[in-house]
């Protein structure tokens, strides 16, 4: 049931997204909470677009009180200058559909025959988070630095929560019923215990961890480089 939950495409991006060779990943172990993960981010990002429609809104009604601007009047005159337009309402709808994140193409171009490039590539998660979080940096929307940085910490706790290992322990008389020890910090008793091979067996979830890392540096990335734009605003 959990592996029909993620779905046939979903496992088959996540399994080249981790870039392990074939037979080495462990469905529970390293793609479902891969998966589980990229969830969590959607849910933050569908947040991020709260916030948007929230100040879009605002600004609407703002127009409409002050100049007397009918909604659609209202709306034209934003324009470009909403929060929710463009690429960011393309990516909305794709996380909105249960599309992971990780896995969102833009809107593909006509090549010059007229065709589409149905294998256009995923948006890098750099540039998706920088474009979310330049889109909450709007002139009616004076909270998005504080929206910014509780969405990059938000974003950093899930991915920090996938930053452990795995110890089990060698015994046959287990075997059918041996759970995981979950090690999050190395300390020296830890080491001595579970650094035993011939009593335990690690797996360090490098592949995991090491996606999970590149999301939060690129998350950090994007951060920094939109805060930066906008000093002084």
């Amino acid at each position: 049931i959990r592996l029909a939950f993620i779905g046939k495409v979903n496992l088959g991006r996540l399994k080249k997204l981790l870039g392990a060779p074939e037979g080495k990943l462990h469905f529970s172990r390293d793609i479902e909470p891969l998966y589980n993960t990229a969830m969590a981010m959607n849910n933050i990002l569908d947040e991020a677009f709260w916030l948007m429609a929230r100040a879009d809104g605002e600004e609407r009604k703002r127009l409409r009180d002050e100049e007397g601007l009918s909604k659609k009047k209202a709306k034209e005159r934003m324009g470009s200058c909403a929060c929710l337009q463009g690429d960011v309402r393309g990516l909305r709808n794709h996380v909105a559909h249960n599309g992971l994140f990780c896995f969102y193409r833009p809107d593909r171009k006509e090549n010059e025959d007229g065709s589409r490039n149905r294998e256009s590539p995923f948006l890098p998660v750099h540039e998706l988070f920088a474009t979310v979080f330049r889109a909450l940096m709007r002139q009616h929307n004076p909270h998005w630095r504080e929206q910014v940085n509780e969405l990059c910490n938000r974003i950093r706790t899930v991915l920090e929560k996938q930053d452990y290992a795995w110890v089990f322990e060698r015994s046959s008389e287990r075997e059918n019923n041996n759970p995981p020890h979950v090690v999050r910090r190395w300390t020296v008793e830890k080491r001595e215990k579970y650094l035993n091979f011939d009593k335990w067996r690690l797996d360090r979830r490098k592949y995991v961890r090491t996606i999970c890392a590149q999301w939060k540096n690129d998350v950090e990335k994007a951060r920094k480089e939109v805060l930066r734009e906008g000093h002084g605003r």
